[in-house]
């Protein structure tokens, strides 16, 4: 045969390794895409199951959620009743006084129920547990002579004073058993002490309504509803051979101790005294009857939110302080999750109090209530911002944040301050309110990107 020219070419070895085949480099790409979802699928999952596992952060919620609940869910059947048996005058004398216990209690304990979370032992537990019961009794003493001058005027100034005394002492001592308990991971108690405060709070609030028609059945309930409460930690503490008897310690604070002692400390009680302006303000500007709606209304608003942040923030906190040493990272999923679970349980509540505020305020507890239920409407806005920022914000005292936590609490409480003030003096209450709750928008926004800054850093 005759060649044609067109001999077959025998590939060598060389011509098949001199560089891959473009099938070969597409299954090395695949496989580099595959490995690297493989991994972050890992990861993901362990850090997840770390963050979910068995009486972690969400156990541990459920846990205080299901007792918060249920006190909230009792305390606001006593409120359909009250708000029958007292007129606006009783909800804002409450008002007045629940604000000032609250304002004193912010700097009862100095800060000490938060440290006591960062403490390492016992040891460290109890010296602050026992610091903080004498600074607490000086300061309760020292907070009730200012309330009695105050008051001087006022018929009943001696006996009102004393029983600010005695709920300002109950108060701190509450909080620091209650931070004891939380050190201690007590869940469990510290939801049965919420549930009793509430139940026997209520029928101490009735039974004086009968026995005692001179003084307000709301304080006389507030005052042993929280003693109650201190008296079953306090004893179940000692029931599990916990001693607080801590004579041979001094306390000696240092470091970030000493920033709670004074940042802290003086960041709380701005934080508070802002919360709790509109009390002393609006009586100004307004009258009594005014604060008794404004008063009704923050105290129903607060029974559905409360369920979520008083346990979410006692767990987040506790849980974030453990994870800051070991684990970083699990504090940015924390703070994200819990972000997420706060907007998704406040979102739809709030919303309906928006818009039908009022109808709810007159079908459950009369027409006297109707401005109560106006005065809902324009706050859930404001409450939401809270109820998504108020849990995680604690992460300020984690990180240490104390001097910029206190100069952000210091120009919120000015900003609102002189708001409030010179709109109370030239403007209907209406437009006071939107005033309020637009500046307390502002700066949750705000106190929001710290967060956000300093959990990805």
């Amino acid at each position: 045969m005759g060649c044609t020219g067109l001999e077959p070419v025998t590939p060598t070895l060389s011509t098949w390794c001199s560089k891959p085949t473009e099938l070969t480099t597409q299954k090395n790409e695949c496989s580099k895409i595959i490995a690297k979802i493989v991994n972050s699928i890992t990861f993901t999952a362990m850090e997840w199951r770390k963050l979910f596992k068995l009486n972690s952060f969400y156990t541990s919620l459920g846990i205080l959620m299901s007792g918060n609940a249920i006190a909230q869910g009792i305390n606001f059947l006593f409120s359909i009743l009250f708000a029958r048996l007292f007129n606006l005058n009783d909800f804002g004398e409450f008002g007045i006084f629940t604000a000032c216990i609250f304002v004193i209690g912010e700097v009862l304990n100095l800060k000490m129920d938060q440290a006591l979370v960062l403490c390492k032992n016992e040891c460290e537990v109890s010296s602050t547990i026992k610091f903080a019961n004498k600074i607490g009794f000086y300061i309760s003493i020292f907070g009730t002579f200012v309330f009695y001058v105050f008051q001087l005027k006022n018929e009943g100034a001696l006996l009102l004073s004393l029983l600010l005394f005695l709920a300002l002492f109950i108060f701190g001592r509450l909080q620091m058993v209650l931070t004891h308990h939380l050190w201690l991971k007590n869940f469990k108690l510290i939801s049965v002490s919420r549930f009793l405060q509430v139940i026997f709070g209520s029928f101490i609030t009735l039974i004086s309504f009968k026995l005692f028609p001179n003084l307000n059945p709301l304080i006389i309930g507030f005052i042993l509803g929280n003693l109650f409460a201190f008296l079953f930690l306090y004893f179940n503490i000692h029931k599990n051979n916990v001693s607080i008897s801590t004579d041979s310690l001094n306390f000696n604070p240092k470091g970030s101790f000493r920033n709670f002692l004074t940042y802290g400390t003086f960041s709380s009680l701005l934080n508070v005294l802002n919360k709790n302006l509109p009390f002393f303000l609006f009586k100004k500007f307004y009258g009594l009857d005014t604060l008794g709606s404004f008063s009704f209304s923050n105290r129903i608003i607060q029974a559905p939110l409360g369920i979520v942040t008083q346990s979410l923030g006692k767990v987040f906190f506790q849980k974030a302080a453990e994870n800051d040493d070991k684990e970083p990272l699990l504090n940015y999923l924390l703070i994200k999750n819990t972000l997420f679970f706060s907007c998704i349980t406040g979102f739809f509540p709030m919303l309906f109090l928006s818009i039908f505020g009022t109808w709810i305020f007159v079908f459950l507890f009369g027409e006297k209530w109707q401005e109560a239920g106006k005065m809902t409407m324009i706050l859930a806005p404001l409450f939401f911002m809270s109820f998504i920022s108020q849990p995680i914000s604690m992460y300020l005292d984690v990180k240490k944040e104390l001097k910029w936590e206190f100069f952000y609490n210091l120009s919120f409480l000015i900003a609102r301050f002189l708001l409030l003030y010179f709109v109370g003096l030239r403007f209907s209450f209406e437009f006071s309110l939107y005033a309020y709750v637009v500046v307390g928008i502002l700066f949750y926004f705000i106190l929001l990107l710290k967060l956000y800054s300093i959990s990805k850093s």
